[in-house]
C-alpha cells in the first residue's frame, strides 16, 4: 500500500493547527495517520483522506480532505490524514478518536458533519457513531471490505488483506452500523459502477439520500469539480440543506464534460450499441477537438468489425 515517507508534506496544516493551539488546535501523529483539528465555529467536519490523498509527488504541502471548503465556511476541521493506505482498519485511529469523542469534541460544536470519497467516504460512514445524529456526506463509499460482508468487492486487493477484517469482533468494519446513527446521508454513487451500486444497496436506509451519479465512474469528485460543482453541491450537503431536485437539475451539465462524454461511449460500446456510440462520438468530434473522443471512434469501429466478421 502507498506510504508517505516525507512528513514535511505536513508542515503547513501542522503550523496552521497549533497557532491555533490556545483554542484547543492540534496536531497527532499515528502509525499511519495524522489528526490535526483547527477550531471554527458553527459546524465540526470530519473529513477523511482517501487512496488518492497520497500523491507520487512527495513535495507538494498536503491539506485534509476538502479543507478549502471547510476553511471558507469558518467551521471547525478535525482532517483524518493518512499516512498509509488501510481503509482505517488501524486500533490506534479507532482508540484516538474515542478518546476525542469521550473529552467532548463532537459534542462541543451544535452541528457536526462527516466527509469523504471512496475510502475516505468509508470513514465517513463508519465513524458516524461517534457523532449521532451527525449529517454524513459520502461519494461512492464502500460498505466494508470484509468477504462476509461485501463478497461482491474484489478491488483494493492489498487492503482486503488486513487481518482485521476476519475478526468479527473488530469495531468499524461495517459501515451500515454507524451510518444508521446518522440523521441524515447524503451517498453520491454511479449506478452503473456495479461493485459501487452494491455497496450503495448495503448502505441505504431512512436516513439516507441516494443521489445517483450516471456515467461519473468511481471518481465523482473530479467531474464535480470539472463542472465547477464542488462547492455548489458539497457545501450544501454538508449542512444538510441540499435536495435532490437541486442536485439533479446541478448536475445537467455533465453532459459537456469530456469525462462523463467518454464514459458514456464505453458503456454504450459494452452494450454492444455501436451505431449509437458511433453516432454519438461523431455528434461530439463536430462540437470539439478531442484526441480521445477520437480514439474512441476509432475503437468503437474497429469492435464493430470484429463481431461483425
Amino acid at each position: 500500500m502507498p506510504i508517505v515517507t516525507n512528513l514535511g508534506v505536513f508542515d503547513d496544516i501542522k503550523a496552521q493547527a497549533l497557532a491555533k493551539e490556545k483554542q484547543g488546535g492540534f496536531f497527532v501523529e499515528l502509525k499511519d495517520q495524522i489528526l490535526v483539528y483547527i477550531p471554527g465555529k458553527d459546524r465540526l467536519v470530519v473529513s477523511f483522506d482517501n487512496h488518492a490523498s497520497i500523491s507520487e509527488d512527495q513535495t507538494e504541502p498536503r491539506l485534509p480532505w476538502a479543507y478549502g471548503l471547510i476553511a471558507k465556511r469558518g467551521w471547525g476541521c478535525l482532517g483524518v490524514m493518512n499516512k498509509r493506505n488501510g481503509f482505517y482498519q488501524q486500533p490506534d485511529l479507532h482508540a484516538a478518536l474515542e478518546m476525542l469523542r469521550d473529552d467532548g469534541l463532537f459534542k462541543s460544536y451544535p452541528a457536526v458533519s462527516l466527509y469523504g470519497a471512496s475510502s475516505g467516504g468509508f470513514g465517513a460512514c463508519v465513524f458516524a457513531g461517534l457523532a449521532p445524529n451527525a449529517t454524513v456526506v459520502a461519494t461512492a463509499p464502500q460498505s466494508s471490505l470484509a468477504q462476509r460482508l461485501a463478497p461482491f468487492e474484489t478491488r483494493y486487493r492489498y487492503a482486503r488483506r488486513i487481518e482485521l477484517w476476519n475478526d468479527r469482533e473488530a469495531p468499524y468494519q461495517d459501515a451500515a452500523i454507524g451510518l444508521a446513527t446518522a440523521a441524515k446521508a447524503y451517498l453520491f454513487y454511479d449506478p452503473y459502477e456495479s461493485i459501487d451500486a452494491q455497496h450503495f444497496a448495503r448502505l441505504r436506509g431512512p436516513n439516507t439520500i441516494g443521489l445517483r451519479c450516471p456515467h461519473f465512474t468511481h471518481k465523482i469528485p473530479p467531474v464535480m469539480r470539472r463542472l465547477g460543482l464542488l462547492k455548489a453541491i458539497f457545501e450544501p450537503a454538508l449542512e444538510g440543506r441540499l435536495t435532490p431536485q437541486e442536485f439533479y437539475k446541478a448536475i445537467r451539465a455533465r453532459k459537456s464534460v469530456p469525462m462523463y462524454q467518454l464514459k458514456l461511449l464505453q458503456d454504450a460500446m459494452d452494450r454492444g450499441h455501436f451505431d449509437l456510440a458511433e453516432r454519438t462520438a461523431l455528434s461530439l468530434l463536430a462540437e470539439q477537438k478531442n484526441w480521445k473522443i477520437r480514439k474512441s471512434l476509432q475503437r468503437i469501429r474497429q469492435a464493430r468489425k470484429e463481431i461483425q466478421g
